[in-house]
């Protein structure tokens, strides 16, 4: 008599999902920032990319159930993350002299209608980088419970 094959723990529709949302939206990222290295090649660009690509990669090992996939993901996200707020925060609006004094003047558009703009821009992208933050939390936290590490072969974590 044969014994039966090992079980193996369903795949998840969750973890599918997400992982085909990041290889898209992975992919997507390679593609932009590469263009935007060829067009204005610099430092952040270079981070970019090595972010779209780090997602892109991590992402294809998350729908292969990867255990070094499922970690990976889970740093690109907190990193994703982190530098969201801190670019949020520091979000500003140029003056208006320093970008071309004779197109503002041409506009009419003064420099506290520019301000004021700014202020309701710069609170609505806190709100929504809050928002996708929260979000990212919440996906880090369900890759970490114990259906979805068993899902990927993974030990226990504490």
């Amino acid at each position: 008599m044969s014994e039966p094959a090992p079980r193996r723990p369903l795949r998840s529709t969750f973890v599918s999902v997400i992982a085909w949302l990041g290889i898209l939206s992975g992919g997507s990222g390679v593609l932009v920032f590469g263009i935007f290295l060829v067009v204005q090649p610099g430092f952040q660009t270079c981070l970019g990319l090595l972010g779209a690509m780090a997602g892109l990669a991590t992402s294809v090992g998350l729908w292969k159930r990867r255990e070094w996939a499922r970690k990976g993901f889970m740093a690109v996200l907190a990193y994703s993350s982190l530098v969201s707020l801190v670019s949020a925060v520091r979000f500003r609006v140029p003056q208006l002299a320093t970008v071309d004094p004779g197109a503002a003047a041409s506009t009419g558009i003064t420099q506290a209608q520019v301000d004021a703009l700014a202020s309701v821009l710069h609170t609505g992208l806190l709100i929504v980088t809050g928002v996708v933050t929260l979000f990212n939390v919440l996906i880090i936290l369900k890759l970490r419970t114990r259906r979805v590490r068993e899902e990927f072969g993974a030990a226990s974590e504490a």
